[in-house]
C-alpha cells in the first residue's frame, strides 16, 4: 500500500509535459559534434550571430556550471529550455502514437502546426530569411536545440502517458524513482558519461561512429519516425512489465487511465539503451552539422551586425581532414580542444 501511495503521488506531481531531452550535457555533446563538423565559413556565421545577439545576462541558465572551456554554439544548446514558456512547449517534441504505422496520417495528426518538426522547418526558414541579426541568432539558438530534442526516442512518442513521463522508473542502484521520460532524458546519460565531461565524450563519440551518420534523410519527419520507432523497440519494447499500445489521450498524469506501475529497469534494460543513446547523440550532431551547412552555405554579401561577410559558397572541408585512423576531423579536434591551434 505504501509503494501504491507513493506512485500515486508522484504521478499527480507530473501534470505537464517537461521537454528537457538528454539534459545539459547530452545537449553539449550534441552541439559539439555539430561543431567539429560545420564546414569553416558557417562555423564563423555561427560564431558570429552567437556574439553580437547576446542572451540577456540576467536570464537563469540551467546548465551554465557546464559552460566553461565551451564553445558558444554549445553554450547555446540549452537556451531553448531556459526560455520555454506555454507557446513553444510543443516544439520541443511530437506525439506520434506508439506503434503507430508511418505514412497513415499520424504525424500530422499529432503536429497540427505545433510540435518539433513544425518548429524546426519553422526556425530554419527563420535563421534564412529573418529580418533582423537578432531573429536570426534566435532561430539558430532554437534549432540548435530542437533538432537535439527530436533524437530523444521519448520526444517522438506517446501512449497516454506523455512520453513515458506518466510511467514511474527506477534505474539499477538508484535510491530515487523518477519515470521513463526522465530516465532517457538524463538519467541513463549520466550513468553512461560517468566523469567525462561534454567535450570528451563528445570527441569519443565522433572518434567511434566516424562519419557513419554523415549522410541520410535531411527531413525532421523522417527523424521523427525514427526516433518513434526506436522508442517503441527499445524504450518501450524492453521493458519488464509491458505495456501495450494506448491511443486515448490524457490531459495529465492525473488521468485515471494512467496505470500505477513501477518499472524497474535492469542492467539488460540500460545495457540495450546505451547504444541506442550513443547512436542518436552522434546522429544528432551530424544532423545538426549538415542542417546549418545547408541552412549557411549561400552568405550575403554582407551580413548587417554579424561581423562575417561572405561572398558565394562556403568551399567544402577537404576528405583528407579526416584521419582514417581517427575519423574526427583535426579541424574539429581543434575546436574541441584536443589539438592546439599552433600544432596543425
Amino acid at each position: 500500500m505504501r509503494a501504491r501511495l507513493w506512485l500515486v503521488g508522484a504521478l499527480l506531481g507530473l501534470g505537464c509535459r517537461p521537454a528537457l531531452a538528454w539534459g545539459c550535457k547530452g545537449h553539449e555533446v550534441i552541439a559539439l559534434i555539430a561543431w567539429a563538423h560545420l564546414e569553416p565559413g558557417v562555423a564563423k556565421q555561427v560564431e558570429a550571430m552567437l556574439e553580437d545577439s547576446p542572451i540577456p545576462p540576467v536570464l537563469p541558465r540551467r546548465c551554465r556550471a557546464d559552460f566553461a572551456g565551451l564553445p558558444l554554439m554549445a553554450q547555446m544548446a540549452s537556451w531553448a529550455d531556459d526560455v520555454r514558456d506555454a507557446t513553444t512547449a510543443r516544439y520541443h517534441y511530437v506525439d506520434i502514437p506508439l506503434g503507430a504505422a508511418r505514412g497513415g496520417g499520424a504525424l500530422a495528426a499529432a503536429c497540427q502546426g505545433d510540435c518539433a518538426t513544425f518548429a524546426i522547418a519553422q526556425y530554419s526558414r527563420q535563421l534564412r530569411t529573418g529580418a533582423s541579426p537578432q531573429e536570426r541568432a534566435e532561430a539558430l539558438r532554437y534549432l540548435i536545440h530542437l533538432v537535439g530534442d527530436l533524437e530523444q526516442p521519448l520526444h517522438a512518442v506517446d501512449n497516454a502517458d506523455h512520453g513515458g513521463n506518466c510511467v514511474a522508473a527506477r534505474l539499477p542502484g538508484a535510491k530515487h524513482r523518477t519515470n521513463l521520460h526522465i530516465a532517457w532524458d538524463s538519467g541513463l546519460l549520466a550513468t553512461m558519461m560517468a566523469h567525462a565531461g561534454p567535450a570528451r565524450y563528445a570527441a569519443g563519440l565522433d572518434a567511434r561512429f566516424g562519419r557513419r551518420f554523415a549522410a541520410g534523410s535531411q527531413d525532421p519527419a523522417a527523424w521523427a519516425w525514427q526516433s518513434n520507432a526506436l522508442a517503441a523497440r527499445y524504450a518501450y519494447g524492453r521493458l519488464p512489465i509491458r505495456i501495450a499500445p494506448d491511443h486515448e489521450a490524457i490531459t495529465s498524469c492525473r488521468s485515471r487511465k494512467v496505470k500505477l506501475r513501477l518499472e524497474v529497469l535492469d542492467a539488460g534494460y540500460t545495457a540495450q539503451a546505451r547504444p541506442v543513446i550513443e547512436r542518436q547523440l552522434d546522429r544528432g550532431g551530424w544532423r545538426l552539422a549538415r542542417l546549418l551547412n545547408r541552412l549557411l552555405a549561400w552568405a550575403p554579401a554582407r551580413l548587417p551586425g554579424h561581423g562575417y561577410n561572405g561572398a558565394g559558397p562556403v568551399r567544402r572541408a577537404p576528405r583528407r581532414d579526416y584521419a582514417p585512423d581517427f575519423h574526427i576531423s583535426r579541424r574539429g579536434r581543434r575546436r574541441l580542444g584536443f589539438v592546439k591551434k599552433g600544432a596543425l
